[in-house]
């Protein structure tokens, strides 16, 4: 009698798992369709994906502005938007103004460097 109960058991567990494995291919198929048909929605991945990117390119670019032993001292506002860096805020000379527009140049991620850094020669060192 009790291996007619076990047995009884392990059928209703696997047809619950089965049931489940349904479940999750007809979820993700709907899913796929949807993301497949619809340009309203992959536009919406398309922009989630962007917008980390360019979280991640600004981090990057702060990162390296900040490890730099040049310009490091100086406030430089960093924004991305689809790849292209601006770089705002105000410096002391044209040398670190372009120190700054290099470094992010090379920063992978960068694709264009909108470089609105003023010369100021005023410009004072973060403490």
């Amino acid at each position: 009698m009790k291996t007619l109960e076990s047995s009884d058991a392990g059928r209703s567990c696997g047809g619950l798992v089965v049931a489940l494995l349904l479940l999750v291919v007809v979820i993700g198929g709907a899913i796929y369709y949807f993301h497949s048909r619809s340009p309203s929605l992959q536009n919406a991945f398309r922009s989630l994906k962007e917008s980390s990117q360019d979280a991640a390119t600004t981090s990057k670019v702060r990162t390296a502005l900040f490890l730099s032993k040049r310009v490091s001292a100086f406030d430089i506002n960093v924004k991305t938007s689809q790849g292209e860096v601006t770089l705002t805020g105000q410096v002391p000379s044209e040398e670190m103004k372009a120190v700054a527009g290099a470094i992010a140049r090379d920063t992978s991620g960068a694709k264009q460097v909108h470089n609105e850094l003023t010369v100021h020669r005023a410009a004072e060192r973060n403490p």
